[in-house]
């Protein structure tokens, strides 16, 4: 799992990286690439099985201090 404190650690997550993304508030777990790292923000891509269709999702490093989401390098 990816522990943060201010900022995203781009030596552990880099463009075009697997991860795990579990949101314990709502439920569900992805498996997603990264398509933009910032120390701030991740974008992130993954395929959508219910809608056929690829999906975008941008994690703050605010989502993961307030534990609403666990990040998890499969890389």
């Amino acid at each position: 799992m990816i522990k943060l404190s201010k900022e995203f650690d781009l030596k552990k997550i880099e463009v075009g990286n697997a991860v795990k993304v579990n949101c314990k508030r709502l439920g569900f777990e992805i498996d997603c690439i990264v398509v933009v790292a910032t120390e701030k923000e991740l974008n992130l891509a993954y395929y959508d099985k219910e809608r056929g269709c690829m999906e975008y999702q941008a994690l703050t490093v605010e989502d993961i201090k307030d534990n609403d989401y666990e990040v998890k390098n499969l890389n």
